[in-house]
């Protein structure tokens, strides 16, 4: 989905549907879960400066959420370059996970 094209809203609502029933626990315990998220978060994030869909930021800050004691590097610097891309577009939600994401890195640094 994601590698090819920016996803629909169709899909998006798919995804959000989808991730309702996956608990960080869930993500916690099981090691296949917890690499795709992350590989899928890398994959996902590209894709956000090309959405024109509120959408998106929600299932962004759902796969934070689901795998913030995973985060590395690498998936830090990509949602950080996801956000601040120029051609992101910036509205409520765009503010919303990004107040998220920078509240979930400073309460993971203090750990």
């Amino acid at each position: 989905m994601c590698k090819e094209s920016t996803p629909s809203l169709d899909m998006l609502n798919f995804l959000k549907f989808v991730l309702i029933d996956i608990r960080p626990k869930d993500v916690h315990k099981n090691k296949v879960l917890r690499d795709f998220l992350l590989e899928f978060l890398m994959v996902f994030c590209e894709q956000i400066p090309h959405n024109l869909h509120d959408e998106i930021f929600q299932i962004c800050k759902d796969i934070i959420e689901l795998t913030k004691h995973s985060l590395e590097r690498v998936h830090i610097e990509q949602i950080i370059n996801s956000l601040v891309d120029k051609y992101t577009m910036r509205s409520k939600a765009y503010k919303n996970v990004l107040r998220y994401f920078l509240q979930t890195c400073i309460q993971l640094s203090q750990k």
